[in-house]
């Protein structure tokens, strides 16, 4: 679900008038995966450990993701997905069931939180792996904050979607990210209501609270990485891989601050699918155990600003220790985390279509 750092390493560009499998050989294993979301450094080694070639084609907006490998043809043998769109996924026969007895990374290692992922999304585990987590939450600049609001609610959504907060952090910028499955929700949070509710009276309001602080907005977008870097807004709503990335510049990390707010945070978790046109299912399973191995996910977690979904063994002498602070990305009251269920097509697009509008009216 996140993009991290617009870099560029070893990815095989795709045109999009070919299908892949025209341009893929035997000896090559395609991943498609979020920008910036594995570490270049570990492309290397799957071929030291296979003798395979290691292709990543890459995307910046979950929809696209979902698009392609509902469209299919994509050659893709593993690919990145969000936990908000497996069951669509699954509906249209677009992921295959994973292998019967494949060894499962997960097993027996997998985090706490697995469990209520479970609950959501109850057939997950039939057709995916767990990857890399984080929430949904505020990045804000806590000196420009305080200067233009003194008594800023800074653990809350008010802090962006109170109009009166919004109008006042204008001139120094405020973004949100392009993401309507997960801004509706932290609407609904702010509300007080069900962040899956599913009710077109709660839906409205949610989209009455965005419409609302919409002048005020700078851009909705998916660069806030960048805004942070480069110190061009006060706050964000964004995605803890963006609001909680390392990065290497101390005077931004002395100035930015990230919180996934009391009311409620959307606790995401992007998951690795086998596509429906897979070549080989023990090819797709082992780029997978590839990728979950200790040192791979780990170096991928730290690169990426996000958590790790496997806790392996801390005796494990292969698996480093990840400095992403994950505990600063959810609450003291872990039940106010929540898993977004996955919405009906027909949900998905009269929210796609109101969010367009939203954005085009301002």
């Amino acid at each position: 679900m996140r993009k991290h750092l617009k870099r560029l390493f070893w990815v095989c560009t795709i045109s999009s008038v070919l299908p892949i499998y025209k341009i893929a050989h035997a000896e090559e294993a395609l991943l498609y995966n979020w920008s910036g979301y594995i570490d270049p450094e570990v492309i290397p080694k799957y071929r030291e450990k296979t003798t395979n070639h290691l292709i990543v084609d890459t995307y910046d907006v979950a929809d696209e993701a979902e698009g392609r490998l509902l469209a299919g043809a994509t050659g893709y043998d593993v690919a990145v997905v969000t936990s908000e769109s497996i069951s669509r996924l699954i509906a249209k026969n677009a992921v295959l069931p994973l292998p019967e007895r494949s060894p499962m990374p997960t097993q027996g290692s997998s985090s706490p939180m697995y469990e209520a992922l479970l609950e959501a999304i109850p057939n997950i585990d039939d057709y995916a792996i767990p990857y890399l987590w984080g929430t949904t939450g505020i990045v804000y600049n806590r000196e420009e904050v305080l200067r233009r609001i003194p008594n800023a609610p800074l653990n809350s959504w008010a802090l962006i979607f109170d109009p009166a907060n919004a109008q006042a952090l204008a001139d120094c910028g405020i973004t949100i990210v392009d993401s309507v499955e997960e801004v509706v929700p932290a609407a609904l949070s702010y509300l007080g209501k069900d962040p899956n509710s599913s009710d077109l009276g709660d839906i409205d309001a949610a989209f009455q609270v965005i419409r609302q602080i919409a002048p005020f907005v700078r851009s909705f977008n998916t660069d806030q990485f960048d805004d942070v870097a480069n110190q061009e807004i006060c706050a964000a709503i964004t995605w803890s891989t963006d609001g909680l990335s390392m990065v290497p510049q101390s005077t931004v990390n002395a100035l930015y601050q990230y919180v996934a707010p009391t009311e409620g945070a959307n606790f995401w978790v992007d998951l690795l699918v086998i596509p429906s046109d897979a070549k080989d299912s023990t090819l797709s399973m082992d780029l997978i155990n590839f990728i979950l191995s200790p040192d791979v996910l780990l170096s991928s977690a730290e690169h990426a600003g996000a958590c790790s979904s496997i806790s392996y063994n801390s005796s494990d002498a292969r698996a480093p220790t990840s400095p992403t602070d994950c505990e600063r990305i959810t609450l003291p009251q872990q039940s106010n985390l929540y898993f977004l269920r996955s919405r009906t097509a027909s949900e998905k697009r009269d929210l796609d279509m109101k969010w367009r509008l939203l954005q085009i009216q301002g």
